[in-house]
């Protein structure tokens, strides 16, 4: 289920909308979605800061894919980052398996000072699961996800994986 959180970076994001086609060049992915991340990270010696990054509105989905059984949705943005949801379809549902938040430390835009030059990633288990094939998931509320330094808020969310005939499903769950 969703859950409601209070935060003040909630209302830094804005909606990312992307939409992956197939090798029929017919939709197979689509998503609708607000994203922040909070990223704590070191600077020096027992030192750390926190940056806020937001999923922009611009992204790109190459590494993208869909299969019968299975899908990727890859987000990539700014230098280096990438938000990514693996889908799998038994039968008539489908689920989103992982996401996988990868980002940049070497971005020294966005982590200025870090210590690190790596780029880092952090999975998460969801919490989608048992979407009716031809439906949409939907969630309006904020689901917060934290692993280890990273703290995921997704909200306002429409996904759909696996779609039939090419286009995007009126029907919500």
């Amino acid at each position: 289920m969703c859950q409601i959180a209070l935060g003040n970076e909630l209302h830094l994001s804005h909606g990312t909308e992307v939409s992956v086609n197939n090798t029929e060049n017919k939709l197979c992915l689509y998503a609708n979605l607000m994203v922040n991340f909070s990223v704590a990270y070191e600077v020096g010696v027992n030192k750390s800061e926190t940056v806020i990054l937001v999923l922009p509105e611009n992204v790109t989905t190459e590494g993208s894919a869909c299969d019968n059984t299975t899908s990727t949705l890859k987000l990539s943005f700014g230098d280096g980052h990438s938000w990514t949801v693996d889908f799998t379809k038994n039968n008539k549902t489908y689920q989103v398996d992982t996401i996988i938040f990868s980002y940049n430390l070497n971005d020294s835009s966005v982590f200025p000072n870090s210590t690190s030059k790596e780029t880092k990633s952090v999975t998460v288990k969801s919490i989608i699961t048992n979407v009716s094939v031809d439906t949409y998931y939907s969630c309006k509320s904020a689901d917060v996800r934290t692993v280890e330094s990273v703290i995921q808020t997704l909200y306002d969310v429409a996904l759909q994986a696996f779609v039939i005939n090419g286009s995007k499903s009126d029907t919500g769950r």
